[in-house]
């Protein structure tokens, strides 16, 4: 029994110290249990996370391919995001997502929703799309505390880019998801 305290201790504080371990969960996966995270790894050593950001106060979850998914505060663009899809300085990004060919944002702005309308009918307007459907919406949610949507969608050759600009009470949400032929995305 002594000898397996002996084996036991030093094998519990390496663990410890080390602040990770994997947990075989058959069929050759792996669970991955560390002080950043978990990373869940297939039979194929492909990995997908979930991470806590304390610093930001964000949480990231990535796929197994190029999935990312970002909650938080004043989060980065997505890597493949479009320089030219506007973006106003005192956006607050709170969603950071791609998805394939997808990328989403989602962010609060202080600008008017009026500014915000102008600032997304001149990107569609002076970036060639073939395209543009503009659809302003009056939700009767007033009591909730939203008082205007306009959604656009654009189409320049394969891209497709829809913007949702919401008045909310106290700030503007915008949503702007680009992706290639997204037929969810039209219908």
């Amino acid at each position: 029994m002594r000898k397996l305290k002996l084996v036991i201790l030093p094998l519990s504080l390496l663990i410890f110290l080390s602040g990770c371990f994997a947990i075989p969960i058959g069929d050759g996966k792996k669970v991955k249990l560390s002080k950043d995270g978990v990373t869940m790894i297939n039979e194929d050593g492909e990995e997908a996370s979930i991470s806590l950001d304390t610093e930001e106060g964000s949480i990231h979850f990535t796929g197994m391919g190029d999935e990312e998914f970002k909650l938080g505060a004043n989060l980065d663009l997505p890597e493949d995001f479009p320089d030219n899809v506007p973006i106003p300085e005192d956006a607050n990004i709170v969603n950071s997502t791609t998805i394939d060919d997808l990328s989403m944002v989602l962010y609060g702005s202080g600008l008017s929703y009026d500014d915000l309308v102008a600032v997304y009918q001149e990107f569609y307007e002076s970036n060639g799309f073939d395209k543009i459907d503009k659809k302003g919406l009056s939700f009767g949610m007033e009591d909730e505390g939203v008082d205007n949507h306009m959604t656009f969608m654009g189409k320049k050759g394969e891209q497709i880019v829809q913007i949702l600009v919401t008045d909310l009470k106290d700030t503007r949400q915008v949503q702007i998801s680009v992706g290639e032929d997204l037929e969810d995305l039209e219908e």
